[in-house]
């Protein structure tokens, strides 16, 4: 079957797909490399692995801080982050269920609880990349203060 969906790359809905399954295999396989770290460190080094992807590993971090509070969701929430990049034509194909993963975090900024979750998720993240919780708190409270304008 994998095959076919390699021929079947413009199939939108085969594209959607392979992308979630490949974030989701890469989580696990960072997650398995590094067992002591946390949720968004295996995101992180997931973002970073993505072809076009790699920069500064604050960056990683940064892009990767909303779903690192999701749970088993976080992979497919980072996949859906890479298919609004890379695919945003076809955001009408996926976008119901992209808002039904990402709800949860975005409910937990709503009610300003996010870095309190966040920090009890991401212990590892916290403690070793420098001003990661300054960065988490600051980006958490700016999209609250959005919600609210809007």
């Amino acid at each position: 079957m994998g095959f076919w969906k390699t021929l079947k790359f413009w199939d939108t809905q085969a594209v959607i797909e392979t992308t979630i399954e490949t974030t989701q295999k890469t989580f696990r396989e960072e997650k398995r490399k590094h067992p002591d770290r946390d949720p968004h460190a295996w995101l992180a080094l997931t973002y970073g692995s993505r072809g076009g992807y790699t920069a500064d590993p604050l960056i990683s971090f940064t892009r990767t801080t909303i779903y690192s509070v999701l749970g088993d969701d976080a992979p497919a929430g980072l996949a859906y982050y890479f298919l609004t990049q890379e695919m945003p034509a076809a955001l009408p194909k996926f976008q119901a269920e992209m808002e039904r993963v990402t709800a949860p975090a975005l409910k937990l900024i709503r009610q300003r609880q996010f870095v309190v979750q966040w920090e009890a998720l991401n212990p590892w993240t916290a403690a070793n990349v420098p001003g990661m919780r300054e960065v988490v708190a600051e980006s958490a409270e700016a999209l609250a203060r959005k919600m609210v304008d809007s």
